[in-house]
């Protein structure tokens, strides 16, 4: 005999086992509903997050390219010479570069919400500079110094990509990852793209200014529009962006799902040791509640209590453990990467091959897009001429898209090797080079020189030298130990995005353009000969350059050989 809450005498048959299977069967049907609540709620934050951070991936592009139709106008209302037009250039990949360690550093000591929020609140910042960059006081030095702080501290706030990455990779499964990533790449391309057309239809805003001193045109306006834009996103992220708890890692999702019946059995068996009274149900439901709702980036269960409540914990304490010790295992795997290189020559020799490919090819681009403006406007002395660049260079973008979409096929039919992709890129971007080495361009060879530089020769080199490298690894070294030469790798292409526009900038002479062209073509050659003559041949035997991720293993052991 036992007593509800009424106080009222009820007769218990323990005997009766069908009773104990129904409430056995209730309470797992009970467990399942909430389990399936939570991971549906998980799914959907899950979402919301990776679509606010593929907008700071996009429009952390766009910022880079909307000021290409009007920041030569721009560079010289406040004095500026092309020299300047080249640190201004210059300081936004300068700034993205330097962000990308520094953010990507205190990613693993600080949330990624309090990450992206300053870098939002810089970027704003610096677009805010951007606009107000007219007013020198009458000193041109302090219009041109405000140009370039403003596109660094702009580059430093767009400078997520690390952070961003990290996050995804902290928040996808192993077999969604590269999709998720690739995903990533893909929109920050289409940023990139589409930037210049925006800055052109921003054109088409009647100027008006505010006091006669806040003044807004098509000079000003990309500034405007990033400043609105980023505090969007910055609103976005204070309101809907929820830092990944332990419960909302993917992994630790799908172990929570293989392991439900494992939960259900700890659950049983910790109600079995206990009063099979309706408050300590109660305590369960809302200890494990709290525990599994917890927010805020923390990762915090509940406190230790009831029985479902030490099961629970137990579950999340067990997973960030395992947690732990696979990236205990990834940095004793980093960490012996140098003695890799010292051990093995031909790891080393093709890192070096492939530094100087990266750094080159992103070089030749940044210095035709430095003065691709310049060029454009000299050509066209039409009334549109910052509005039809817009669309002329956002053409060479689209150009881009569509081959990538080409080459992705090719490469997973297998109907074309890696290698002679990158090869038949610099090949294509050297023919741009030569077809501009003349004292003063035409329509003709700058349209020719452009598109095979920009439109097709940099989209197919720039597409394959990363992922080129990271697949010779794969086959030698492993994917867990390639982080950091995948991380050198990238390094080098943001400092040739820096290096070039400089160099741009120095070498410019509106009278004589022999000189400018001439270093650009002299490195594509570096880059054309270096990836014909210098990248081991071995690598066309490797079938699995054009296999995906999943088909590892079955080549490792073979490739391994044919590198070594």
């Amino acid at each position: 005999m036992i007593k509800n809450n009424s106080n009222e005498n009820i007769l218990v048959i323990n005997s009766n086992d069908n009773i104990e299977l129904e409430l056995e069967s209730d309470l797992l049907l009970y467990d399942n509903n909430k389990k399936e609540m939570f991971i549906k709620k998980e799914k959907k934050i899950k979402t919301i997050n990776i679509s606010i951070v593929f907008a700071i991936l996009f429009f952390g592009e766009v910022a880079r390219g909307i000021i290409i139709p009007t920041i030569n106008y721009y560079s010289i209302l406040v004095g500026g010479t092309a020299t300047t037009l080249g640190m201004v250039i210059s300081a936004f990949s300068a700034g993205r570069f330097l962000a990308t360690i520094v953010l990507g550093y205190f990613s693993k000591f600080d949330t990624y919400k309090n990450i992206f929020n300053i870098s939002m609140v810089l970027c704003i910042i610096g677009s805010l500079w951007y606009s107000f960059s007219y007013i020198d006081q009458g000193n041109p030095f302090i219009g041109q110094s405000s140009l370039v702080i403003s596109r660094f501290v702009l580059g430093f706030g767009a400078g997520t990509l690390s952070t961003a990455r990290s996050f995804l990779a902290d928040i996808t499964i192993p077999s969604e990852r590269t999709t998720w990533i690739a995903l990533s790449s893909a929109l920050q391309f289409l940023g990139f793209a589409v930037s210049p057309i925006i800055g052109s239809l921003l054109s088409y805003i009647p100027p008006f200014s505010i006091d006669e001193v806040i003044k807004i045109d098509s000079i000003t306006l990309p500034g405007w529009f990033l400043t609105f834009q980023n505090f969007i996103l910055l609103l976005m992220i204070i309101f809907y962006f929820q830092n990944p708890t332990l419960n909302q890692l993917a992994s630790n999702n799908n172990n929570m799902i293989n392991s439900s019946s494992d939960l259900n059995l700890n659950k049983k068996n910790n109600k079995s040791g206990s009063n099979n009274n309706s408050d300590n149900e109660q305590d369960d439901f809302e200890i494990e509640s709290s525990s599994l709702k917890s927010s805020g980036g923390d990762g915090d269960g509940g406190d230790g209590g009831g029985g479902g409540d030490s099961s629970t914990t137990q579950l999340l304490l067990n997973q960030q453990s395992s947690n732990n010790s696979k990236q205990q295992q990834q940095q004793q795997q980093n960490q012996s990467i140098y003695r890799i290189l010292y051990n093995n020559k031909r790891i080393f020799i093709n890192l070096i091959i492939f530094i100087i490919l990266n750094f080159f090819i992103r070089a030749i681009l940044g210095i035709y897009e430095t003065l691709g403006s310049t060029f454009y406007s000299k050509l066209d002395t039409s009334i549109n001429s910052s509005t039809n660049s817009g669309y002329f260079f956002g053409s060479m973008g689209f150009l881009g898209i569509v081959l990538l979409l080409v080459i992705s096929w090719l490469c997973k039919k297998e109907l074309l090797h890696d290698y002679w992709i990158l090869c038949f890129g610099n090949l294509i971007i050297t023919i741009g080079c030569f077809a501009t080495m003349v004292h003063q361009l035409s329509w003709t060879r700058f349209v020719f020189g452009y598109i095979c530089i920009w439109g097709i020769g940099f989209t197919l080199a720039q597409t394959v030298v990363v992922s080129m490298f990271s697949k010779i690894l794969s086959n030698t070294i492993g994917n867990a130990s390639q982080g950091t030469l995948i991380g050198i790798i990238t390094a080098s292409g943001s400092l040739g995005r820096v290096i070039g526009p400089l160099f741009s900038g120095l070498l410019y002479n509106e009278n004589d353009l022999l000189p400018l062209f001439s270093f650009a073509f002299a490195l594509s050659l570096i880059i054309l000969f270096s990836s014909i003559l210098m990248i081991p041949k071995d690598i066309l035997k490797i079938k699995y350059l054009n296999h995906n991720d999943n088909n590892n293993n079955e080549y490792n052991e073979e490739n391994y050989n044919l590198i070594k």
